[in-house]
């Protein structure tokens, strides 16, 4: 079987996953909105009940029903009202109360091999605090100076990192620029945070050659920093008090303060999933780095009830000294939604990862270690109902049939088989290459090989290629009659225990 290559990449920024996919609009517009709604359709009822006692087609008791039925209507509607308003307080105090009156002085914050940058100002807008910038390059190379990018994010706000203030401005040699790094306020609002007391930030300093400089943490203390008290968890506070439901229409299903990981200094501290109002689900650990030194937080292997659904690096996020970082798990993409169902998922009741922990040039401190949690004692655990198609050496796979490919733009079939590890050890399982045929013919198609934990389901997903399937004159799912694949089954060694040739007919 052909192959593509694979990159995956994990975006932990929660200020865009509050933004867009919780939505960016708030209870304040609809709550406008539906007080509008409410006055008119108090108006009608109002309108409805004037032509029905003008026209003298009702007896006295339907009147009085009637009069009875508008009362009770009307003190719905007001109750209803009231509710709204009561929500809209709740969900605007804290964005309502956040502080613009924090100032900084002038902080050089790099000064070394000509190349010179100094905070200025703290300024602010109507949704953003905005930490300005005086970039003098005085060296002989042109040079980019970045901030808060994908590759070297170290950027903090009352010590809790932020995938914000991200800056890329070129300056050429010998020359100056005035820039800024931009927070915002909805995103700080998130963390409990309503006004600033010290800004950590870092710079990636590349040359024409792409040579990299990093700068490492930098910081700026406030006017606001002696009278702040940091020893409160703000970010637990908000999340537990329903202002992100509230403000970001989502709705935090699970949230618990238990400790899952306690290593050199690195503790998860609390984790919640939260869902957003597409049905998007996504699971929120809270990690504390209490060492001395900079490190980076690696999430993997992720399973829901016992499945897993993705076997990679799924984030990797540096975490300053004495702060905190959010990660943001995104588990519908990592498994389609439309998928969730067929295996029994859509009700989270377990969840597991894998957690390592590597300092800031990537070396391992921390070997990964095997953490969860359960939301629900007794949930639902995967199905694992269809066709069985292998039985051996403690490896079941099933078949859970062909599917379209859920992206709009692709006609590709899915055969969904699911595999359950009932062994005492973890294996791999891998296809044979140029082993997939369609209704006879040889067919294109990709695979990734994925590790099946002892105990454990996995999904092995084999998309095949419509164009493969064109060439060969079949349609679609309907003219599929059979399929054939070999998968190569290894263990922890990736010593071959079995090479099973797999027949699915339609």
């Amino acid at each position: 079987m052909r192959r593509k290559n694979v990159t995956i990449w994990f975006t932990t920024a929660l200020s865009l996953l509050c933004l867009t996919a919780c939505g960016g609009s708030t209870n304040a517009v609809e709550g406008s909105s539906g007080n509008a709604e409410i006055q008119a359709a108090d108006s009608e009822n109002q309108e409805i009940t004037e032509n029905k006692m003008t026209e003298n087609e009702i007896t006295e008791k339907e009147d009085a029903e009637y009069k009875e039925t508008e009362t009770v209507q009307a003190e719905e509607n007001i109750s209803t009202e009231e509710t709204e308003n009561q929500s809209d307080e709740s969900a605007y105090a804290l964005t309502e109360s956040f502080k613009t009156t924090a100032v900084i002085e002038e902080t050089v914050l790099v000064d070394e091999d000509d190349i010179k940058i100094t905070a200025t100002e703290l300024s602010y807008t109507n949704y953003s605090a905005d930490l300005n910038l005086l970039i003098e390059n005085n060296s002989d190379k042109n040079l980019s100076f970045i901030s808060g990018s994908m590759g070297y994010s170290c950027n903090a706000v009352n010590g809790y990192m932020v995938n914000d203030g991200y800056l890329n401005a070129d300056v050429a040699a010998g020359k100056k620029a005035n820039e800024s790094v931009r927070f915002s306020t909805d995103m700080l609002t998130i963390y409990g945070i309503t006004e600033i007391a010290d800004i950590q930030i870092g710079f990636d300093i590349r040359d024409e050659e792409y040579e990299d400089y990093y700068t490492g943490v930098r910081q700026i203390i406030t006017s606001a920093a002696e009278a702040y008290d940091d020893s409160e968890n703000r970010y637990q506070k908000a999340v537990s008090s329903g202002i992100w439901e509230k403000l970001y229409h989502c709705s935090i299903d699970y949230y618990a303060d238990e400790e899952l990981y306690d290593q050199n200094g690195v503790r998860i501290v609390s984790e919640a999933l939260m869902m957003n109002r597409d049905g998007e689900k996504v699971i929120l650990l809270e990690i504390w780095n209490d060492s001395p030194e900079m490190v980076y937080g690696v999430t993997s292997n992720i399973a829901v009830n016992g499945l897993t659904i993705n076997n990679y690096r799924c984030s990797g996020d540096f975490i300053n000294p004495g702060t905190r970082r959010i990660v943001e798990l995104d588990i519908t993409s990592m498994l389609d939604k439309s998928y969730w169902d067929v295996f029994g998922i859509s009700d989270i009741s377990q969840f597991a990862l894998s957690f390592a922990v590597e300092d800031a040039a990537h070396e391992e401190i921390a070997a990964p270690e095997e953490i969860g949690f359960t939301t629900a004692e007794g949930g639902p655990g995967v199905d694992d109902s269809g066709m069985e198609l292998y039985n051996d050496n403690g490896i079941r796979i099933i078949s859970k049939g062909l599917f379209e490919d859920p992206e709009e733009y692709s006609d590709d079939i899915h055969l969904m088989l699911l595999a359950e590890n009932q062994s005492l050890e973890s294996v791999v399982i891998d296809d044979v290459y140029d082993s997939l045929s369609v209704n006879g013919f040889m067919t294109d198609g990709y695979f990734y090989g994925v590790e099946a934990a002892a105990g454990n389901y996995v999904i092995l997903d084999v998309e095949i290629r419509a164009s493969a399937l064109e060439e060969n004159k079949i349609d679609g799912i309907e003219d599929i009659t059979d399929i054939e694949i070999t998968f190569e089954i290894r263990d922890g060694q990736y010593n071959t225990i079995d090479k099973p040739v797999l027949v699915i007919e339609e």
